[in-house]
């Protein structure tokens, strides 16, 4: 276990299979800069990408595997999720999503609001890469 969780190291597997979330809670859980949803696995070889946060909100189990002997896990930070605010703002920049989305209105509050003298809110646009 490694990455951002409270105590990274090994966690011994028994005769009891363990989760991912319980591999999760027994290192003391998530720091404040996990990425909840870009969890990556990686068993002999291949790494997959696990989205914790749709266990908590959607339920969805299949995001919850068991590990096996040899899986490393490891929590990625949430600094590549990102968002860019560029153009007549106060304060144009990079800002974190928290939990993977923001909606334009927030986007916009953090970055101080477009400026009312020079923007025309008309010309607002929402550019999305590949995901």
């Amino acid at each position: 276990m490694v990455g951002e969780v409270s105590t990274p190291g090994i966690q011994v597997i028994d005769d009891i299979p363990m989760t991912m979330l319980e591999a999760i809670n027994r290192a003391g859980g998530f720091t404040r800069e996990a990425d909840f949803g870009n969890v990556l696995l990686t068993r002999e070889g291949t790494t997959y990408r696990v989205d914790v946060q749709a266990v908590y909100e959607e339920g969805d189990i299949t995001q919850n595997p068991l590990l096996q002997h040899g899986d490393i896990v490891n929590v990625l930070d949430h600094r590549f999720n990102k968002v860019f605010v560029l153009g007549e703002v106060a304060n144009p920049g990079s800002y974190i999503m928290n939990n993977r989305r923001a909606s334009l209105a927030e986007v916009l509050s953090d970055a101080g609001f477009v400026n009312q003298s020079t923007s025309d809110p008309g010309w607002i646009f929402v550019m999305r890469g590949d995901t």
